[in-house]
């Protein structure tokens, strides 16, 4: 941290500043990332857990919707909704996380750009 003593256009001498350099403001704002680094780990991991959760609701969804599981193996139908079902529910969930965590981090980011 440097001191600025500038004299003001009056040539007085004003009290001493607390000026911060420009490697001291990087420093900060890398370590400010730094802390915010789990919160975009998280939400990098929920949208991939998004993807395949989606992936595998559209399979479920392909299977349901072929007439012939229903002709040539309907006993399979109960336990594809329970699939169906429970890929949702993870589905939302994760989609959920990766709100919460985005958000997060997204309010970190705009603290980091204002300086706060």
């Amino acid at each position: 941290i440097l001191l600025d003593e500038r004299k003001p256009a009056g040539g007085k001498a004003s009290a001493p500043v607390a000026k911060t350099s420009r490697a001291e403001e990087r420093r900060l704002a890398a370590d400010r990332r730094a802390q915010l680094a789990p919160l975009k780990r998280k939400a990098d991991e929920a949208e991939k857990r998004i993807a395949k959760l989606q992936s595998e609701c559209s399979r479920i969804e392909a299977l349901l919707n072929d007439p012939a599981l229903y002709e040539k193996d309907a006993a399979k139908v109960p336990a594809l909704n329970r699939q169906r079902a429970d890929a949702q529910r993870l589905l939302e969930a994760a989609e959920n996380e990766w709100l919460e965590a985005s958000e997060a981090y997204d309010a970190g980011m705009r603290a980091l750009d204002t300086g706060a």
